[in-house]
């Protein structure tokens, strides 16, 4: 182990154009998985990752790295904010060009599959052909819960009617932790699947989903709580 992790192995990889260009592309799609925007060190670090991984050499790993962050901000990346149309005098630049009043690896990028996924998102939230639940329906069923006991407040209530009710086809709840959102949840996963619907929830993590699981009714078809796919 001590002679795998302190022997130096003989460099497998030169930095040449094809090689750059790839880890790029490769780096952005890393950081594009964890997030939608991203800053030089974010992509400096992938790029160690892969130059370590490929075997460049020590003589080449700082050019090497350097390039494949080069090329991914440069090309494969859309700098957001617009810049300053007043440049600096060249006695208030550093050697890079860049001004000394703009705080070093502070630019935010992104990618433009990005906006695009983005604009996908708002065309279909504006779409209101989706299945509808009718308002009696809903009533009905908060009814029932406020007969068992179950009351609801009147945002709670609202918020299910909205989503129920509305026909759109990508729609947001957006409240503060403890609000009731899970629970609220209950009362139109029933809803849904007493008149038909399929109801499947996604959450980001294994806790969430055990979390949101009571939120769908077990006798939906095919109705259940998973994590989201990576």
């Amino acid at each position: 182990m001590l002679v795998h992790a302190l022997g130096h192995r003989p460099a497998t990889q030169a930095v040449t154009d094809g090689w750059v260009t790839d880890c790029a592309a490769t780096g952005i799609e890393v950081v594009e998985e964890s997030r939608s925007t991203w800053r030089v060190w974010h992509v400096r670090a992938v790029a160690e990752r892969q130059a370590r991984t490929a075997g460049v050499g020590l003589a080449d790993l700082d050019v090497g790295v350097d390039r494949v962050v080069g090329y991914a901000l440069d090309r494969l990346s859309v700098r957001l904010g617009s810049a300053d149309p007043i440049g600096e005098p060249a006695v208030l630049c550093r050697a890079d060009g860049g001004s000394v009043y703009d705080v070093h690896g502070a630019t935010s990028y992104t990618s433009a599959r990005v906006p695009d996924a983005e604009r996908r998102l708002f065309d279909v939230a504006r779409a209101t052909s989706g299945r509808r639940i009718c308002e009696v329906r809903v009533g009905i069923v908060i009814a029932e819960d406020a007969a068992n006991g179950v009351n609801r407040n009147d945002a709670q209530a609202a918020m299910v009617r909205d989503l129920a009710t509305s026909g759109r086809r990508l729609q947001l709840a957006l409240a503060p932790a403890g609000t009731g959102k899970t629970t609220a949840m209950r009362v139109l996963g029933r809803a849904w699947s007493d008149t038909g619907g399929q109801v499947i929830g996604l959450a980001p993590s294994a806790q969430a989903a055990h979390e949101f699981g009571p939120a769908i009714p077990s006798d939906a078809d095919g109705g259940h709580t998973d994590t989201l796919p990576s």
